[in-house]
């Protein structure tokens, strides 16, 4: 008996639709993680799986149906972000009008908004709500069996006419019990995949993920997907990926793209000391909370080969911190950044600007900020208020907000608060990348990078 084939599909996106401005200049290109949960996971259930990353190769959309024809899928996954849900549509109408495979939508934007989602495009009816490595192949083999989709946890789907949502599902509480993402589903991995040149510092690199959830109440994070409560890799799991990717791919440098890496110094110590031990050649970026860190971790992390840290300051400003829900002072973020860089390792602060009640003078603050840190790396982005998140809802009352999902990306500016205009927030966040904040490393590493791909030594 044949298995049956499922494509799980990234919708296309043009590079200027995916990367802005930067589209120019940068090779950045992360592997789809959450693809790669998904596809192990059906083919754990004994399905037959293709990963069709359309962003990251950069495929048109006659291309990706193409290969969801070829591949003779019998139904396919379609993840979706905020910036994505749009051509995610069009790729759907297109598929309809050449077969009738039947599409199941997932990812953040469609569980951040389902009914909005669902009412607004009349092309889907079905999506998965939430984490869909169990959800999926419930649903799989319900349709299969032409059973009840109201069984399924953590559905949203039309019948009759009417819009369904049956009850959430619960979080994995074990993310171990999950099979290794499927990276060698994913065409030419080290050739086709690298953080920013301003993150990765030897090739081949690629990112990986070690834990899901975020425990603070930020309020322009979506926790829709994940959750607030925080749930982790073991140590073990996470060397299994690191030993195969360097193992098999060659892969020297990793990014560790969770939340918050740092959100526990027990299991952070865990990583490092495994780290230590398997003798391995290899160096590491992460992404973690300023005031979690303290001199022991940092050393750890240094000893093991981590080389910078990503910490989301956002502002400069207390008054700011505050209102967003940080929960962190701006002495907490000086101290820990001090000893970051003190310890020896790189420090990118990344900044958001022109949030409610932001002002002329909390920008002002902000850019003070920034000089005063003497930061290795800084992104500074406009304020986006994102389905999912708290502020989401309320961002009218501080503000104009253009509400249109297909300019919800890190360079349109759709929100503007009182008293400041579009041009002045635009105006400074090209002051933040300009040589007034960037330091000569910053300037250095993306001039190198811009030669690279004139010189066609690096794809795009």
């Amino acid at each position: 008996m044949s298995k049956i084939k499922v494509a799980i599909v990234n919708p296309s996106l043009t590079r200027e639709e995916k990367l802005g401005k930067s589209a120019k200049y940068t090779s950045a290109e992360l592997p789809p993680l959450g693809l790669c949960y998904l596809a192990a996971a059906l083919r754990e259930k004994g399905y037959e799986v293709k990963i069709i990353d359309a962003p990251g190769q950069f495929l048109p959309i006659e291309e990706t149906i193409k290969q969801v024809l070829e591949f003779k899928a019998e139904y396919v996954c379609l993840a979706a972000t905020i910036i994505s849900i749009f051509p995610a549509a069009d790729f759907t109408n297109e598929l309809a009008r050449k077969s009738n495979i039947k599409v199941i939508l997932g990812g953040p934007h469609v569980t951040a908004v389902p009914e909005e989602t669902m009412e607004k495009f009349p092309e889907f009816d079905i999506a998965i709500i939430g984490e869909a490595e169990i959800t999926l192949p419930e649903v799989l083999k319900v349709l299969e069996n032409k059973g009840d989709l109201k069984e399924v946890d953590g559905l949203i789907f039309k019948l009759d006419g009417k819009l369904i949502k049956n009850r959430p599902r619960k979080l994995i509480q074990n993310l171990d019990t999950l099979p290794l993402p499927a990276y060698d589903l994913i065409p030419n991995l080290a050739e086709n995949y690298r953080p920013s040149k301003l993150t990765y510092h030897r090739l081949p690199s690629t990112s990986i993920i070690t834990s899901r959830g975020c425990p603070h109440q930020c309020t322009f994070c979506d926790r829709s997907v994940f959750g607030n409560q925080w749930r982790f890799h073991s140590a073990e799991y996470i060397m299994k990926v690191i030993n195969w990717l360097h193992k098999d791919y060659g892969i020297v440098d990793f990014f560790f793209v969770d939340d918050h890496f740092t959100v526990n110094k027990e299991r952070a110590m865990k990583i490092c000391n495994a780290i230590i031990d398997s003798n391995l050649d290899i160096t590491w970026s992460v992404i973690g909370r300023v005031d979690y860190v303290d001199v022991e971790m940092l050393k750890m992390m240094k000893k093991a080969g981590c080389k910078q840290v990503s910490f989301g300051l956002e502002s400069g400003s207390q008054q700011i911190l505050d209102f967003l829900k940080k929960g962190v002072t701006l002495d907490k973020m000086r101290y820990g950044v001090r000893i970051t860089k003190e310890i020896g390792m790189e420090v990118k602060g990344l900044f958001m600007v022109g949030t409610p009640t932001e002002t002329k003078e909390t920008l002002d603050e902000t850019m003070n900020f920034i000089k005063e840190l003497k930061l290795d790396f800084v992104n500074v982005g406009a304020f986006t208020p994102i389905p999912g998140a708290e502020i989401y809802e309320d961002a009218k009352k501080y503000g104009d907000f253009e509400a249109d999902w297909r300019k919800m990306n890190l360079w349109d500016v759709v929100f503007v608060p009182h008293g400041l205009t579009k041009e002045y927030i635009e105006q400074f966040v090209k002051r933040c990348s300009g040589e007034e904040i960037k330091t000569s490393k910053e300037l250095m590493l993306e001039r190198e990078e811009m030669l690279m791909l004139e010189q066609g030594e690096i794809n795009v």
